[in-house]
């Protein structure tokens, strides 16, 4: 899941429709029970958009410009 992704308008749960970009996903520990995820958002020209979720049974934040 932690890793560096593309995007681009197909992509779900986007915070920007029709956009084109890459999330980072950053997490502190391999075991996605107990681990706090941060995905960052950088968008071409839209901005740069962050939300979070604690564990793997939690819920997203909703995102947040940066």
């Amino acid at each position: 899941m932690a890793g560096l992704w593309q995007f681009n308008p197909c992509t779900a749960n986007a915070p920007i429709a029709d956009s084109f970009g890459f999330i980072l996903v950053l997490a502190n520990y391999t075991n996605i029970d107990d681990t706090y995820l941060w995905r960052y958002q950088l968008g071409f020209s839209k901005g740069v958009y962050v939300r979070w979720k604690i564990n793997a049974d939690g819920v997203w934040s909703a995102w947040a410009k940066l």
